[in-house]
């Protein structure tokens, strides 16, 4: 009975914290009695009300443009593994749990880093992206981009030493072979029903049960009908149209298009950041296939103009961390494929146009015979364009020389 009643009473005073944290005004109050530190050790009791209470507190105080100041406190005082756990547990304040515990890696200050790399929180972000809730898997993996970001501009001198290794930490844990296909399985999750389509075909087309090269396959639609009988092909280019239409619909519609600026941006920012993950992306099929799917959503608007900028971003920033061998694949995978977009019934779209332009002046260099002669005339009559400019420069240059 005297539990029950100290148990009620706790709630209670916890309730009011609640609300009390609720508004701007009661958050600076709760910040100045430093609350975080006395409230943080309740969440290791086995209660779920009195843990819920404690997430809602943090929550709501992690609203604010403090907000990097609560979860310093709050890392500080505990809160990072027992929040952890709760996920972990299925706890009934999934959601709050999932919002609260990925603000540690927005704006995060070095303390805050130290806590995440102390509690093997990489893993557990990666690790949110496998749910089978669409929020959680992007909110993971947007934890993990704000994390590789604030970790590559460590501030304080005196968590340097400590600090310095937190993006080669991160690009190890992601580096892993299951982590990077798990990546690459994230990345391709708004897109998954145009790839799941075209790989049935070819299964059905050439009576196989499994795949060598998927990104081979996938490289456009008229490798994968070519072997169709002869009196389907004057249907072939109608039903790619209507497949791309589908797929493009889907896209429109399902779970993951709202979070489509999320994803493209996470990714190019840990693109940019790490070349270790750029390199291990870029010579994996797998990525290379699902990076085409994702050129040939601009197909039919399925990506408007701002996504379509996105993943122009991704592109380059990933092409230009790549190098070598790792390049040169890229551009044979990637470039027929950009090539294939633009015939597909866009040459009138000026997004499209554009970013076909800025992808093939960017590789075109590193392409090798085969591949350009994989390429449409609009394509090669592009390049030759580009090469007449950089003659014309370099003759200016030479002038200027003599």
């Amino acid at each position: 009975m005297l539990h029950e009643t100290r148990k009620h009473i706790l709630i209670k005073i916890l309730k009011s914290i609640v609300e009390l944290s609720r508004n701007v005004g009661g958050i600076q109050q709760l910040m100045d009695q430093r609350a975080i530190a006395s409230v943080c050790p309740f969440l290791n009791s086995e209660d779920p009300d009195i843990q819920t209470c404690i997430i809602m507190i943090l929550f709501y105080m992690t609203l604010v443009p403090q907000q990097q100041i609560v979860c310093e406190q709050a890392a500080i005082n505990g809160a990072i593994p027992r929040l952890k756990a709760c996920i972990q547990d299925n706890h009934k304040a999934m959601y709050f749990l999932v919002l609260t515990i990925c603000k540690f890696t927005k704006n995060a200050t070095d303390s805050t880093l130290l806590e995440l790399k102390k509690h093997a929180m990489a893993q557990f972000y990666l690790d949110m992206t496998k749910s089978k809730n669409v929020f959680t898997q992007m909110s993971g993996l947007t934890s993990l981009s704000e994390w590789m970001h604030y970790g590559s501009n460590v501030s304080s001198l005196l968590f340097f030493f400590f600090l310095k290794e937190i993006v080669p930490l991160l690009e190890f844990v992601l580096c892993q072979p299951d982590n990077i296909t798990q990546l690459i399985s994230v990345f391709g999750l708004p897109v998954k029903h145009g790839m799941r389509e075209r790989l049935a075909r070819y299964y059905k087309q050439h009576q196989v049960s499994s795949i060598v090269d998927t990104a081979e396959i996938l490289l456009n639609l008229k490798n994968i009908n070519q072997n169709k009988p002869k009196e389907n092909k004057e249907h072939k280019n109608d039903d790619s149209d209507s497949g791309s239409e589908t797929s493009a619909t889907l896209l429109r519609t399902n779970p993951y298009a709202q979070y489509i600026p999320f994803l493209l941006t996470a990714f190019n920012e840990i693109t940019k950041i790490s070349q270790k993950i750029a390199q291990l992306l870029g010579e994996s099929n797998l990525f290379l296939a699902t990076l085409g799917e994702w050129l040939r959503a601009t197909i039919y608007l399925s990506l408007d103009i701002s996504q379509t900028k996105q993943l122009l971003s991704v592109v380059i920033d990933l092409f230009e961390n790549l190098n070598g061998s790792i390049k040169k694949k890229f551009v044979q995978v990637i470039l027929p494929v950009i090539d294939t977009v633009f015939q597909t019934n866009m040459q009138k779209k000026f997004a499209i146009n554009k970013m076909v332009e800025t992808l093939t002046k960017l590789m075109w260099m590193d392409a090798d015979d085969n591949t350009m002669a994989k390429l449409s005339d609009y394509t090669k009559s592009v390049i030759r364009g580009f090469q007449q400019e950089l003659a014309e420069r370099e003759k200016e240059r030479n002038s200027l020389k003599q």
